[in-house]
């Protein structure tokens, strides 16, 4: 989908496998401005600071027991945790930069309290929910490099409705994106 966005985009991973997707699927999509990086996110320094970093991070401390290899070193730390993972993304944005990221609800305290220290400032929260009535499986956050305090927490975003099937903001999200 192209929303009008004509800067690059710089994809970092320590792996090979995912960028290779990634720029695979960029192609196929015909973006253009795509850059893929094999790298430790903790130590990217971009030669230049971005608008914005998203990030899909591993949910799971190193406490927590692995459920198998490949899983695990997607799914846990291993070094990677909120502290190392906002201080990466403080360090490449510009001033009001915004840092997208999704986590799991709950380590959501760990997650806020490294942005806060990190001169992230959290504006927007969005739980979200398989379907209604359950816990929440996913926290999206929205902060701001040296933005000021505020804090709006959003309404659930619910995956399916009652019938099981997607919820018509769901099917909107799946066929435009998200962007709000």
């Amino acid at each position: 989908l192209d929303r009008g966005f004509r800067g690059e985009t710089v994809l970092i991973d320590l792996r090979s496998e995912p960028l290779a997707l990634a720029e695979k699927t960029a192609l196929f999509n015909g973006f253009s401005g795509v850059r893929c990086i094999q790298a430790d996110v903790a130590s990217y320094r971009g030669e230049k600071l971005f608008d914005a970093v998203v990030c899909n991070p591993p949910f799971f401390s190193e406490r927590d027991k692995p459920q198998d290899r490949d899983r695990s070193a997607v799914r846990h730390e291993n070094g990677l945790g909120p502290a190392e993972l906002c201080a990466a993304a403080a360090a490449n944005l510009k001033q009001k930069g915004h840092f997208y990221v999704c986590y799991t609800p709950s380590r959501l305290t760990d997650m806020l309290c490294a942005m806060r220290e990190k001169g992230l400032e959290s504006k927007r929260i969005r739980f979200c929910r398989h379907e209604e009535g359950r816990e929440p499986f996913l926290v999206l956050i929205d902060a701001i490099y040296k933005g000021g305090r505020g804090l709006s927490v959003l309404p659930d975003l619910l995956v399916k409705g009652r019938d099981g099937n997607y919820t018509p903001e769901m099917e909107e999200i799946c066929e435009r994106g998200y962007d709000q």
